[in-house]
């Protein structure tokens, strides 16, 4: 008898398939089976939503980053090619298979970032400078309002915050081991002149800030 029943399922369930369709995608069938509905705005939106994680574009540049599939390294193409059509770069690069995306892009750079286990994240920068290898950093941190400097850092040593400056290549290494919060606690970095402001939260909770001169690195 259970054989049966699941028989009858079965043809009840492709009836309802074969209803006459209401508007795009909906299905029509008794009050009692649920409706399902696809939107052609959702499935736009969903697309948009994936393109914007493999591309991007700023005021001279378009990157776009596609996975190459079956390897365990060197696993995406990233191209970057300029709008006026005069300029290109695509290049291999050893990040996380099924797991990168283009975070940021800049007339400067481009940004993949890659999970690497438990709060850890890693980033590689492409540079639109023709000869400048690419940097990676680990637990990275952008300066909100100046996208040259960056805050990371080095084998997962956290007593030591290190804030990079691309333009330059200097590097200030700030203590933070009397701090109460681990790198992926850090809710931001802002900077006014030649100070950078790390906004955190405690352990406790509560929001504090700690300031940093960067003016030896400026």
């Amino acid at each position: 008898m259970k054989y049966f029943g699941f028989i009858v399922l079965i043809l009840i369930l492709m009836a309802c398939q074969n209803k006459k369709e209401k508007g795009n995608n909906e299905i029509i069938c008794n009050e009692d089976t649920p409706v399902v509905s696809m939107d052609s705005s959702d499935i736009k939106s969903e697309k948009a939503f994936r393109d914007s994680l493999y591309t991007c574009e700023c005021n001279q540049f378009i990157s776009k980053l596609e996975e190459i599939p079956d390897r365990d390294s060197n696993a995406y193409r990233i191209t970057i090619n300029s709008k006026a059509g005069d300029w290109k770069k695509s290049k291999i690069i050893n990040t996380r298979p099924q797991m990168s995306r283009i975070s940021y892009c800049s007339e400067f750079y481009t940004v993949v970032s890659f999970a690497c286990g438990g709060p850890c994240h890693s980033e590689v920068f492409i540079f639109t400078t023709e000869d400048r290898p690419d940097e990676q950093y680990d637990f990275t941190i952008q300066v909100k309002n100046n996208p040259d400097l960056i805050a990371h850092y080095r084998n997962e040593e956290f007593d030591k915050l290190l804030i990079h400056n691309f333009k330059n290549n200097k590097e200030l290494s700030v203590d933070v081991s009397d701090e109460s919060f681990h790198s992926y606690e850090i809710d931001s970095l802002t900077m006014n002149k030649n100070i950078i402001t790390l906004h955190y939260t405690s352990e406790n909770e509560k929001q504090k800030t700690k300031t940093i001169n960067i003016k030896s690195i400026l």
